[in-house]
């Protein structure tokens, strides 16, 4: 697979052993960070194995930021940057 997005034919093509593999690893990276437990990597290593089309593996990654990419940020206040009530 490329870098650019699939288009709709794209995903219709039949996934490789390599495309089901790099899946896996980016999953197994999230694992590590924490956006996945055992549990969910488990269940989702059986989903990008078990995938056959391009389509059938974006859904395994869907809910998750791509890897070394941008991750929104969270707004922290400060305890001294709150008002005393």
């Amino acid at each position: 697979m490329t870098n650019e997005p699939p288009t709709a034919s794209s995903l219709e093509l039949r996934a490789s052993d390599a495309d089901r593999e790099r899946v896996v690893e980016e999953l197994r990276e999230h694992c590590s960070t924490g956006r996945l437990t055992v549990d969910e990597l488990d269940e989702r290593i059986d989903s990008a194995y078990a995938a056959r089309t391009l389509a059938d593996l974006v859904p395994v990654t869907r809910d998750l930021p791509a890897i070394g990419g941008p991750v929104p940020a969270t707004r922290r206040v400060s305890p001294a940057a709150t008002p005393a009530t």
